[in-house]
């Protein structure tokens, strides 16, 4: 049989986790002592995210403070901060969750105040900026990188005959500069306009920087192959038949 003596015990048991719940919610987190669910009109249980926007800008006009009376118009400002408010940390996924772990464990109240203060103060940097940030970082550094080893080649390059006259042999194999048929030398003036300076200069950059000719393996192999190009194409040569047989007249 139930006994009036007993009544305040079980009120307590009845009353206890709703009093709980209500002391856990700190005037100064989130919204306050009231749930950023109920702020904006919604069940926690029946949350639905993509909801959200037209909830917020529903609630938004309707307590906007342009909208309110004079004598109102201090309630509607502070309905429409807490509107805000609740939108913003519902909207999150990292911040709702959270704020849910908040409304299930009140009592836990350094924990929750560190994480409330910590999202509030840590920057948001949306993700697509870092990406693209990244990217043209690393471009950046690439070119940078290429436009150096270019002009390190470009220096020795100028620095080394050698790689003048080989630039200038190319340029004879692919046609590209005019050579003058007496004296055998590159036509400072070319019939299409360009320096033959500059265009030999080029050529031989390209090639040095394309056969990677700056390792010292990559370069003998290189000179070794135009050398037996260079026998091949003598030995093909008119002149050079003549020689043979001028060589082999005076030696009979």
């Amino acid at each position: 049989m139930f006994k009036p003596s007993m009544l305040p015990s079980f009120v307590v048991l009845v009353l206890l986790p709703n009093l709980v719940h209500s002391v856990g919610l700190a005037p100064g987190l989130y919204c306050g002592t009231v749930t950023c669910y109920d702020v904006l009109e919604i069940s926690r249980d029946d949350f639905n995210k993509t909801d959200l926007p037209r909830i917020y800008r529903r609630l938004a006009r309707q307590y906007h403070p342009d909208r309110a009376k004079r004598e109102n118009r201090e309630e509607a400002e502070e309905q429409f901060r807490l509107v805000a408010t609740a939108y913003e940390t519902l909207k999150d996924d990292e911040t709702r969750e959270y704020y849910d772990y908040y409304l299930d464990h009140p009592e836990e109240r350094y924990y929750n105040y560190y994480q409330y203060y910590r999202l509030r103060t840590a920057p948001r940097v949306d993700v697509r900026i870092v990406i693209v940030v990244a990217i043209l970082l690393v471009s950046t550094i690439q070119y940078l990188s290429a436009h150096q080893k270019y002009r390190e080649a470009l220096k020795y390059a100028k620095e080394q005959v050698k790689f003048r006259t080989m630039a200038i042999d190319i340029a004879r194999e692919r046609g590209v500069l005019d050579f003058d048929k007496l004296t055998g030398k590159v036509k400072k003036k070319q019939k299409n306009g360009i320096d033959a300076e500059a265009t030999t200069e080029q050529k031989l950059i390209d090639e040095y920087l394309i056969k990677e000719l700056w390792k010292r393996d990559v370069f003998d192999q290189w000179k070794h192959e135009k050398d037996l190009e260079e026998k091949e194409k003598l030995a093909k040569s008119g002149r050079y038949k003549q020689y043979q047989r001028f060589q082999r007249k005076n030696a009979g």
